[in-house]
């Protein structure tokens, strides 16, 4: 395709991608989108810029939802708006960094198959920061990648927009500043192997200076409450949180990333086949373009480290900045894997073809997944409160942990009480005689509490499972009576 010709084609597929973004937008939210709601969103755009409550705070997307609900009222499609719309973008930021490490055929088919990908679409419709960080991330590589190779036509309009771009995406999410430190570190390694002058390592360090002066900029406004957050009293410590009794440390955190690729991916065989073709489009890359190589790969260990050395909590979500790259690469393995495979016929048709045929495969594969998407939201408490309230009268509801204690009471206007341990819910029952329990990631309450989770386990039956996509996100109604199980 001409470049032309090629734009065209690629806006018409980020329309594509708009469109699959936008249905069913309005599904119930989850958790995380109901505590960006209640924690950030319920006062006036002042307050959005100006205060950061918790880590669960995405401070850039804060302020477009906000914007987004202002124009369009307070519902979920306006709370996901730019997410949506920050995803549909991705599809032809992608096309635009492939074309410059791929043949055209590879950065068309990753375009298509991130336009049409279950993950891509899910995060699209998560009222969070993540398709923004992937849509930033993928701007700063490829301009980063012009600069070190000596293609960027205005050099220093590249730095500003680099710049630019790298202080909005860790006004996104704070984890993006690590994603500066990787770059930073694949310049220095470039530089140093290159044995580059003196003078060619001022605009570098000015672009970096810059970015940080910007990214300080943005978050002055929240800058006393982003220091009482991480370094005052009630600040993250490294001991395992009682909320979730150390179910967001790396291993479950890796368990739960393979667990949601399976989904993707129509199952773990076929999962483990992606795999395997992204190992192989790695090598490949590594071979051929080591310089975008390390700039795709290097941020994710240096997040890894950060995250080992802090102990801070893992969760798979904070890499989803790098799927632009993971398809890439994917795509590639596809093609390599290909080459090998296929006999030498001498017809550079016949593979073209080969390839069409393949990545037309894996993306009706990952696209078959969606209708999981459209059917079930990621989480329901909508309906389960209604599934609550039908035997409210008979028997009284206690929430259990702060997942389901924020959504029911803060977000549904409940004001059902939290049982903490076991000895608090031997009290409810002893003074109820029965009661309805209810509660959210069960991984958190048995590891968490395992006293209160032992209880439940002996006096109450399993009512009601209200389904979702999130992992573990499944709501439970239990019916729980003196004497044992219901």
């Amino acid at each position: 395709m001409s470049t032309r010709s090629g734009w065209v084609a690629v806006a018409g597929l980020g329309l594509l991608a708009l469109a699959l973004r936008l249905f069913g937008l309005n599904s119930p939210l989850w958790y995380d989108e109901i505590a960006t709601v209640v924690q950030s969103l319920q006062g006036p755009l002042r307050d959005v810029v100006t205060s950061y409550p918790s880590n669960n705070d995405h401070p850039l997307y804060s302020a477009l939802a906000k914007l987004s609900m202002m124009a369009f009222g307070e519902t979920p499609l306006a709370l996901r708006l730019p997410a949506a719309m920050f995803g549909a973008a991705a599809v032809p930021a992608l096309w635009w960094l492939g074309q410059k490490v791929a043949p055209p055929r590879e950065a068309a088919a990753a375009a298509v198959l991130l336009a049409v990908a279950y993950h891509a679409v899910w995060y699209a419709q998560n009222a969070r920061g993540y398709t923004m960080m992937l849509f930033f991330a993928m701007i700063c590589t490829g301009l980063l990648y012009d600069l070190m190779r000596g293609t960027a036509r205005a050099p220093r309009l590249a730095w500003a927009g680099y710049a630019l771009c790298l202080a909005l995406a860790a006004y996104t999410h704070l984890t993006m500043v690590l994603v500066g430190v990787a770059h930073g570190l694949v310049v220095l390694g470039h530089h140093l192997i290159a044995r580059r002058p003196l003078a060619a390592w001022a605009a570098p360090a000015l672009g970096f200076g810059l970015a940080g002066l910007i990214t300080l900029v943005l978050y002055a406004p929240m800058m006393g409450d982003l220091v009482v957050f991480f370094l005052g009293s009630d600040a993250p410590t490294a001991a395992p949180d009682p909320e979730t009794g150390g179910a967001d440390t790396l291993s479950y955190g890796v368990l739960a990333a393979l667990y949601e690729l399976s989904l993707g991916f129509g199952g773990p065989v076929v999962a483990g086949s992606a795999l395997l073709l992204l190992g192989l489009g790695f090598l490949s890359y590594a071979r051929r373009a080591p310089a975008m190589t390390a700039l795709f790969v290097a941020p994710v260990p240096v997040i890894l480290a950060a995250t080992i050395l802090l102990e801070r909590p893992f969760f798979p979500r904070f890499f989803f900045f790098s799927a632009g790259f993971l398809v890439l690469m994917g795509v590639r393995g596809v093609a390599v894997g290909l080459l090998w495979s296929l006999p030498k016929i001498g017809k550079p048709g016949w593979n073209r073809a080969a390839f069409g045929l393949a990545m037309l495969a894996v993306t009706l594969v990952s696209a078959s997944a969606l209708s999981r998407n459209y059917t079930l939201p990621k989480q329901n408490y909508p309906a389960a409160l209604a599934l609550l309230q039908a035997e409210q009268d008979t028997a009284p509801v206690y929430v259990v942990s702060k997942t389901a204690e924020l959504p029911f009471n803060r977000y549904l206007n409940q004001s059902w009480p939290r049982l903490r341990t076991g000895d608090d819910f031997q009290a409810a029952l002893a003074a109820r005689g029965r009661i309805q329990v209810v509660y959210t990631f069960e991984t958190y309450i048995r590891l968490g509490a395992p006293g209160l989770w032992q209880n439940l386990q002996a006096h109450c039956e399993w009512a009601d499972e209200v389904p979702a996509t999130v992992s573990g996100g499944e709501i439970h109604r239990l019916i729980c009576e003196t004497g044992g199980q219901a």
